[in-house]
């Protein structure tokens, strides 16, 4: 038996007693309050139930995140060998805080489906196909903006297009493709490259400039001349007053964001705890400002030669990749800037507190 599957076999045990039972339902109602994931919660199960009262609320929150630790999580603990040790050590709480952050990001992706929230499965969808597609250059701007103009176009388009805070109920719409349902084409890949091209061009014509293009707007476009795009929502974060995406964010924008933001600590932490003390030193060094260059590393940290800070640092690279690329939510790539910067300031402060830490001992 693997370590992994003793860990699984304990945990299994540890939540069919009552003490883990107990204690599963005290932190569901705990992390369930707290202000990154009670928009989500709330979105998914007052909208699917308006009537049930707290108590029912927070008995089929719990029943779910057991089935998602049962049949998701535990079945996918050997690639989290961090975890499996918590686990082992009786750091359950560790292996919980991850999973749930996990299960909060899979709800989040039930809000965004097609028939719940159009208008956020549109947005998601816009931003994927903008970032694809070889006819389209995107830029990020700061607060999570996505600015696009067609590639041919790149070097050209510098500054964000000042779009009109009204509607777009004058501008042309999109070219329709074929005798196609609108709800069978507005969400494709063809369709959203399309439109966005028509779109910048007409922005472009009525601004007489080439400009970068808000994503965002390209959705607000979009809606108005698809109107049942725009169905109300039940949300705890209410739309601008004005009904435009300029003067604030819409909630899936905010959502994303913050939930991303308040999740970055504990994910710096869980990496930080996978590297020896070694590869903390030399990874503090590095994200100095300015950081230290490798000779100066190896003789600070009595090294033989400049290679082996080299070398330790290139292992640390390969593993924040591998960790990056299987935390709950997105992948680091497709969050906004702001959550990479975020995360890597995480684990510098988080390797520079193990360090002293270490120096107390």
């Amino acid at each position: 038996m693997t370590l992994a599957d003793r860990a699984i076999e304990h945990l299994k045990q540890w939540l069919a007693s009552e003490e883990g039972y107990t204690y599963l339902n005290h932190f569901v109602r705990k992390n369930g309050a707290a202000p990154s994931f009670s928009s989500i919660l709330s979105s998914v199960y007052h909208q699917q139930n308006h009537s049930r009262d707290q108590a029912e609320y927070q008995q089929e929150i719990s029943h779910d995140f057991l089935v998602f630790l049962l049949e998701t999580a535990l079945p996918e603990l050997h690639r989290h060998p961090t975890l499996v040790h918590g686990v082992l050590a009786g750091q359950i709480r560790s292996m919980l805080e991850f999973t749930w952050t996990r299960f909060c990001w899979r709800l989040q992706d039930r809000t965004r489906s097609k028939d719940a929230n159009p208008w956020g499965y549109l947005y998601r969808r816009a931003r994927e196909t903008m970032k694809k597609s070889p006819q389209i250059a995107t830029h990020r701007q700061t607060k999570n903006i996505l600015l696009y103009c067609p590639v041919q176009h790149s070097t050209a388009a510098q500054t964000p297009a000042a779009m009109p805070a009204d509607s777009y109920s004058d501008w042309p719409p999109p070219p329709r493709p074929g005798n196609e349902h609108p709800e069978e084409y507005l969400f494709t890949t063809g369709f959203l490259t399309q439109a966005a091209l028509f779109f910048w061009q007409e922005a472009a014509r009525r601004l007489q400039t080439r400009p970068l293009v808000p994503v965002r707007e390209l959705v607000r476009y979009l809606a108005t001349h698809h109107p049942w795009v725009n169905r109300p929502r039940q949300t705890d974060t209410p739309p601008p007053e004005d009904g435009t995406p300029d003067s604030a964010e819409r909630p899936e924008e905010r959502l994303d964001r913050l939930t991303s933001l308040r999740s970055i600590s504990a994910m710096a932490a869980r990496f930080v705890a996978t590297l020896e003390r070694e590869n903390c030193a030399v990874l503090v060094a590095t994200m100095e400002d300015p950081p230290l260059t490798y000779r100066e590393i190896a003789d600070q940290l009595g090294l033989p030669d400049h290679n082996r800070p080299y070398r330790i640092q290139q292992k640390n690279i390969r593993l924040m990749k591998k960790f990056c690329s299987c935390w709950p939510g997105p992948p680091l790539a497709e969050l906004p800037e702001e959550i990479g910067l975020a995360f890597l300031e995480a684990v510098k402060m988080q390797a520079k507190k193990r360090l002293a830490a270490r120096n107390l001992e």
